[in-house]
């Protein structure tokens, strides 16, 4: 009994103690958490933290949002959604800054990334349909011809020196501290554009014209509700049919009180 009553205690106050250092290790990992949108720079956007207490008060945030560039959310000042963690260092990536992502621990705001969340006030909607809403200056989307080139990341290639397989056997044969020092000392890919700014769009703007323009940026169709015009800009050198496409059925050019057309063709047969 004399052994038991020195070793119980003892043995409790491990268990509260392992216990309490897996709490603090919890509590110090990074949570998803709801956020409201207070600014937005670009493609990130700064947050509030919603839970709030007398103990303490989280710092507003600029953060990353879940999105690739091949599809801009309009966000707007006063969205909901939640702040998602990434379980390593992603400043890096996203161009916010820090150093490389490793696994070293960061602090328990950087690896977050904003997501947003539907709400039971939105808009009324076919929801087996899939709906595009537009933002503040309406919908534009763009047929990206631009191309690019990345040099090989850092790690691809193995130090200079010797045949391709004899410098991957050296960089394998390096300790991780070695490494990792001249993974640091690696040149950073660079993005190298081959192509011009595409041109190609269909847009619907904020007054709810709808714009279609071509790759060359020389063929436009405009239908502005507003002002009751459809309009078909097109050069003189090319031909605007009506009725058809042009290679089915008889065309001739479409007589005006001025002479006739020279680059609109109607069908006739």
């Amino acid at each position: 009994m004399t052994d038991n009553a020195l070793k119980t205690p003892f043995n409790l106050s491990l268990i509260t103690a392992a216990d309490r250092r897996s709490d603090n290790f919890r509590q110090a990992q990074a949570k998803a958490i709801p956020v409201k949108v207070t600014k937005v720079n670009k493609d990130f956007v700064t947050v509030s933290f919603e839970p709030q207490n007398g103990i303490q008060t989280l710092p507003q945030q600029q953060i990353p949002q879940s999105f690739s560039r091949y599809g801009r959310e309009p966000t707007q000042v006063g969205d909901l959604g939640w702040a998602v963690p990434s379980e390593y260092n992603t400043q890096t990536l996203t161009g916010l800054g820090g150093s490389y992502t490793n696994f070293y621990p960061k602090g328990n705001l950087t690896p977050l990334s904003f997501q947003a969340f539907s709400l039971t006030q939105n808009e009324t909607r076919d929801y087996d349909q899939y709906t595009m809403t537009g933002g503040p200056n309406g919908v534009k989307i763009i047929q990206n011809s631009q191309q690019a080139k990345t040099q090989p990341p850092p790690g691809t290639q193995p130090p200079a020196g010797g045949s391709a397989q004899a410098r991957q056997r050296r960089l394998l044969g390096m300790s991780s501290r070695a490494r990792a020092q001249w993974l640091r000392r690696a040149p950073r890919p660079a993005l190298q554009a081959t192509q011009s700014t595409p041109k190609a769009f269909m847009q619907i703007d904020s007054k709810g014209v709808i714009t279609h323009q071509s790759p060359d940026g020389k063929h436009q169709v405009i239908v502005d509700q507003d002002s009751n015009k459809i309009a078909l800009n097109v050069p003189l050198s090319d031909i605007a049919y009506l009725g058809g496409d042009g290679k089915e059925g008889t065309y001739a050019p479409v007589v005006t009180i001025a002479g006739p057309s020279k680059n609109v063709q109607a069908r006739i047969g």
